[in-house]
C-alpha cells in the first residue's frame, strides 16, 4: 500500500529514477516487515501454548465421558478403540487450530506431549476396568457358590444316613450344573482376559464347597451311627442281650 502511494507521488519522474526510489523504499521497509512478522509469530506461539495446555486439561473430562465410573465393563479392544478415537479428536483438533494460525507457531513435540497425557489416562482407566471385572467375577462366583452350598445342604438333609452312593451321585450332578451355569455366564458376558482361568478357579472353589458339605454330611452320618451303637450297647446291657 505504501509502495502504491509512493509510485503515485513520484509518477512524474523518469522511469529509472522511479524504480531506484521504489527499490530503496522496499529495502528499507524489509526489516520493519520482518519485525512485524516475528512479533506476530511470537504472539501466535503464545496463543497455541495456552491452547495446548487447554487441550491437555480437557483430556480428563473427555475420558470420564467415555468411561463413566459406574459402567466400566469394557473389553480391552473396546477401551483401545475409545482411546484411539480420543487421540484423533484431541491431537487432530489441536493441529487444525495451529494450522489455521500458522504451522510455524505449533510447539515442538506437541503430538508426543498430547499422546503422553492420553497414555497416562489409558493406563489408569485400564487398571480401573480390570478392577471392575474382578469385582464382577467375584460377585458371580459368590452368587453361584451360595446357590451350590444351599443345594448341597438340602441334599445332605434329605439323603438317608449311609446312602453314600446316592449322595455322591447327586452332589456330582449339582456341582456339574453349577459349573456349567457359571461357565455360561462367563462366556456370554465376561469381556476381559483369561476366561478359561476364571472357569478353572470356579471349578476349584465349587470342589472346595463340596468337600466341606460332604464332611458335614459324613460327620452327621458318623454321629447317627455312634448314637445307634450307643443305643444298642444300652439295650444289651439292660436286657442282657
Amino acid at each position: 500500500m505504501l509502495q502504491a502511494q509512493l509510485s503515485s507521488t513520484i509518477a512524474y519522474m523518469a522511469p529509472a529514477v522511479v524504480k531506484r526510489v521504489q527499490d530503496d523504499a522496499a529495502s528499507k521497509a524489509q526489516p520493519m516487515k520482518a519485525c512485524l512478522l516475528d512479533t506476530n509469530l511470537t504472539r501466535l506461539k503464545a496463543l497455541l501454548s495456552v491452547a495446548l495446555t487447554t487441550a491437555i486439561n480437557s483430556i480428563d473430562n473427555e475420558v470420564k465421558a467415555r468411561f463413566p465410573e459406574f459402567s466400566l465393563l469394557f473389553s480391552a479392544s473396546e477401551a483401545q478403540s475409545q482411546f484411539a478415537e480420543l487421540s484423533t479428536f484431541i491431537t487432530g483438533g489441536y493441529k487444525s487450530k495451529g494450522e489455521s494460525y500458522d504451522t510455524l507457531a505449533l510447539p515442538e513435540g506437541y503430538t508426543k506431549t498430547l499422546q503422553d497425557s492420553l497414555d497416562s489416562q489409558q493406563y489408569v482407566i485400564t487398571a480401573k476396568i480390570q478392577d471392575a471385572w474382578s469385582t464382577w467375577v467375584l460377585n458371580l462366583n459368590q452368587t453361584h457358590l451360595k446357590d451350590l452350598t444351599a443345594a448341597l445342604q438340602k441334599l445332605g438333609a434329605e439323603t438317608k444316613v449311609g446312602d453314600t452312593k446316592v449322595y455322591n451321585l447327586a452332589s456330582s450332578y449339582l456341582i456339574l450344573n453349577s459349573q456349567l451355569d457359571f461357565d455360561k455366564a462367563i462366556e456370554a458376558e465376561y469381556k476381559w482376559s483369561d476366561k478359561e482361568g476364571q472357569e478353572r478357579d470356579y471349578a476349584h472353589d465349587a470342589q472346595r464347597v463340596f468337600t466341606v458339605q460332604q464332611a458335614l454330611w459324613t460327620q452327621n452320618d458318623e454321629e447317627v451311627k455312634k448314637q445307634a451303637a450307643d443305643l444298642l450297647t444300652n439295650l444289651k446291657s439292660t436286657y442282657s442281650i
